[in-house]
């Protein structure tokens, strides 16, 4: 559990942090959008992300069945 909870954590700061080069003409998502993609992605697997009000400090978990 620990070790899917590490790869999850780093996955998503990786996801959310990482610069991707992508076409000049599409903007960049802002980080409160990276954030709630994230968000929405976890949630279709049953997992909930809370964060502080700066985006800094994250919280994973799994839902109830």
């Amino acid at each position: 559990m620990v070790s899917n909870v590490a790869r999850l954590t780093s996955a998503l700061r990786s996801s959310v942090f990482d610069e991707e080069t992508s076409s000049a003409s599409a903007p960049e998502p802002t980080f409160a959008e990276k954030i709630d993609s994230a968000r929405r992605d976890l949630a279709k697997n049953g997992v909930a992300l809370f964060t502080d009000e700066h985006g800094r400090r994250f919280r994973i978990v799994r839902k109830p069945a």
